[in-house]
């Protein structure tokens, strides 16, 4: 048997990623994306891929198309459609493949391209979102110079129907509201859709329930209240819908899984109410009598079914994994597995009351057979208050009990995120160059409830970064982490946690701040989502200052030593650039080590392969710099 060799970069970079898997109606066949590199260009494509929902041998469909993304069968199975940026073109279109092979056709020519697109159930036509075109006033200001009114000419997503034939488009919905998860009904007599506010990131939790006809009209609310209702699902027959609410329109909230019967004047039932997890996808059932969803629960997620009649919910998988991107026709399920020592696949199995026959169909990443990877231990330790706090812990390939390693303690982004039982690239990348990574689900994660959700309410670096260093000092207090070779990095709120905790402590020797929020006060005026910090500081600056100003790392940035090294993407809407620049010349004036990096043409999170590449080179030679003292 060869040997196996340590995970490096470049096995990191050259990942290749299966998503979005799609049963054919007659449950046969499942179509989905793989994501790979390029490796004469060094950029990342997805197309579209085929295997048979028994397994066996998986086909590429497409190639070398720009942007490929939501592939879905006609009701007939006679056609594949997805969407795609071919040729010249500027933005996503509707094309058309036949499952029996041969050439794509476009469907579309929608000015502002298409997304969101569903089969009608007659096969006969597809429904589909787009941005409205500019105004004609618009228009006139872009011509003039490139003048921009903030907030005049607000475009919205509207519902569309192309005809499958013709490619001739019909505008469905013209309201001053923009539109998402449209889906048809199944007699094709409704459309169900969210509504929102307006297309900002702002309302994206301000989402209630609607029904139109294909015609527009009949435009009618399903249910009221404040609560954040999305993700409708039409029962089998039609008469009841099932969707994701969360109890108010803010940030954290679970998602609880409720049915609605889509008749006037009955309300929703909520049949997760004492799950206290969230809960997410949802599929009906054939018979309409129960409904399968993923439950998110610690560092796992696993599916379940729910009872309609009682809300009895049952665990259908087991694990130490996490599941996501379920599909059910009929009695089959795909959906995608992933552990600390597997990367995302595509399995199938039988559903019924009980999940039967599950095995893999896709084994996208073979060469990983001959990588020698870090080991994942599922930790458990008290906080300061006492909280019991979850994580996970990676330790070095081949680690040998006793020997005392670096640790990198990374948080993650959210704060309402989470980290699970999946395999992560990039530290094992860290953990074959002799790192531990410790990977804590700090109060204010999701998947432990709602009150551990909102336990770093008006709290941010308080109770959060004890969890975090109570994390650090277990691992100490085992062996495993050299207390005088410690890092700490994250990106988005991890990257807040990493600038947060360097103004807090100098146990850290490096330290690296991913777009990383400094400035809670400054945050809120240039971010997209104002709703962020007026929900977790109770209010807005003006409103509550004394929060804005105790929980921003930028009040304590005096206090930094530590060696930091700072890196964004220049195109950031959500923490925007103006965070780290705050940072980076902070440090720089007082003298501290610190490197900043811009990534151009990036938003939140590096997708192109240059700039993820030197990102992770750039991480990896700071943290050996400052944490193992060697040269570079």
């Amino acid at each position: 048997m060869a040997r196996k060799t340590a995970m490096t970069l470049d096995d990191a970079l050259e990942l290749r990623q299966v998503s979005d898997p799609q049963l054919s109606p007659d449950g046969t066949a499942v179509v989905y994306l793989v994501t790979e590199l390029d490796a004469e260009a060094h950029e990342y494509r997805r197309n579209l891929w085929w295997v048979s929902a028994d397994g066996g041998a998986a086909r590429q469909l497409t190639c070398d198309v720009r942007g490929i993304d939501e592939p879905r069968w006609s009701p007939d199975g006679g056609h594949i459609a997805f969407l795609a940026r071919r040729d010249d073109d500027e933005t996503r279109q509707i094309w058309l493949l036949p499952a029996a092979g041969g050439e794509a056709r476009r469907l579309t020519d929608a000015e502002n391209g298409a997304h969101s697109i569903d089969w009608s159930p007659d096969g006969r036509s597809l429904l589909f979102l787009s941005r409205e075109p500019a105004g004609e006033e618009e228009k006139l200001l872009q011509e003039q110079g490139g003048i921009r009114v903030v907030d005049r000419f607000v475009r919205m997503d509207q519902i569309w129907v192309v005809d499958a034939a013709s490619g001739r488009c019909r505008q469905v919905t013209r309201d001053r509201s923009t539109k998402a998860a449209a889906t048809w009904s199944p007699d094709g007599r409704h459309i169900a859709y969210e509504q929102r506010r307006d297309p900002t990131s702002n309302s994206d939790y301000r989402a209630s329930l609607w029904i139109v006809a294909p015609s527009g009209r009949g435009r009618r609310r399903l249910g009221a209240g404040d609560a954040c209702d999305t993700a409708p699902r039409w029962s089998p027959d039609g008469k009841r819908i099932a969707f994701l609410r969360r109890g108010a329109p803010a940030y954290p909230h679970l998602n609880e899984l409720a049915v609605m019967d889509v008749r006037r004047g009955a309300g929703p039932r909520v049949l997760t109410a004492r799950l206290d997890r969230s809960v997410l996808e949802p599929c009906w059932a054939a018979d309409g009598k129960r409904l399968y969803a993923l439950v998110h629960d610690g560092v796992r997620q696993h599916l379940h079914s729910v009872s309609l009649a009682s809300g009895r919910v049952r665990q259908l998988t087991d694990g130490d994994r996490f599941i996501s991107s379920l599909r059910v026709r009929g009695r089959r399920a795909v959906l995608i597995s992933e552990s600390p020592t597997s990367p995302p696949e595509i399995h199938a199995a039988a559903l019924h009351t009980a999940l039967q026959d599950e095995r893999p169909l896709t084994a996208a990443n073979p060469q990983l057979r001959t990588r020698s990877l870090g080991r994942t231990r599922i930790l458990r330790w008290r906080s300061a208050d006492g909280l019991e706090i979850e994580g996970l812990l990676l330790l070095p390939p081949n680690y040998r009990r006793g020997r005392r390693v670096p640790l990198i303690a990374a948080p993650h982004g959210g704060p309402a995120g989470a980290r699970g039982c999946g395999f992560y690239a990039t530290d094992q990348a860290m953990a074959a160059r002799g790192y531990a990574v410790l990977l804590p689900n700090f109060r204010g994660s999701s998947g432990y409830g709602q009150a551990f959700l909102s336990a770093n309410d008006d709290d941010f670096g308080g109770g959060d970064f004890q969890d975090v260093m109570a994390g650090v000092d277990t691992v100490i207090e085992r062996g495993i982490a050299h207390p005088e070779k410690l890092a700490i990095l994250g990106y988005s709120y991890g990257g807040y946690m990493t600038s947060w905790a360097i103004g807090q402590t100098r146990r850290f020797k490096a330290a690296v701040v991913g777009a990383g929020v400094t400035s809670l006060q400054s945050f809120f005026g240039t971010s997209d989502i104002q709703w962020f910090t007026r929900g977790y500081q109770h209010g807005n600056p003006w409103q509550n200052p004394t929060s804005y100003a105790a929980q921003s790392p930028m009040t304590y940035v005096g206090q930094v030593r530590t060696p930091t090294l700072i890196y964004h993407g220049d195109e950031d809407r959500r923490v925007p650039m103006e965070q780290s620049e705050q940072l980076y010349v902070s440090l720089r004036e007082q003298g501290v080590p610190t490197q900043f990096v811009r990534y151009p043409r990036e938003g939140h999170g590096l997708t192109e392969y240059w700039h993820r590449r030197d990102s992770l080179e750039r991480t990896l030679a700071w943290l050996d710099r400052w944490v193992k003292g060697r040269k570079q």
